[in-house]
């Protein structure tokens, strides 16, 4: 991909109070948490034709527009995050049926130019 500016859509959802969380609870137990809410919100990224550009610790970065270049990025990624609230309300009642901490999420959006494009080491 070459380098160069272009409107896009970025998406971060982040657990609330993940830290203290993790701080109280099994390790066992934030795993699977963990990796149950990382599979939920990255099918619907997927789902919404956003880009998984990286996970932050319980946080999930994506971009809408790049590298593929899509027309209707700013609305897909509304409605991706208007999904992921509804589905993080599914996962907390899943979490409360199981005796298991009921996450919640906040999400950001930022819509505007950016510099995409392939950067970092070549030897990795």
């Amino acid at each position: 991909m070459l380098e160069e500016r272009r409107p896009i859509t970025s998406l971060f959802i982040d657990l609330n109070d993940f830290t203290s969380f993790t701080e109280h609870t099994d390790p066992s137990i934030v795993t699977r948490q963990l990796n149950l809410y990382f599979e939920e919100m990255t099918s619907l990224i997927v789902r919404y034709q956003g880009t998984l550009d990286k996970y932050l610790g319980d946080g999930i970065l994506a971009i809408f527009g790049a590298p593929d270049i899509l027309p209707n990025h700013t609305i897909k990624a509304v409605e991706c995050a208007v999904e992921m609230q509804k589905k993080m309300a599914e996962l907390r009642e899943y979490w409360k049926s199981r005796n298991l901490t009921p996450l919640s999420a906040s999400i950001g959006i930022y819509s505007g130019d950016a510099l995409v494009g392939t950067v970092g080491s070549e030897s990795l």
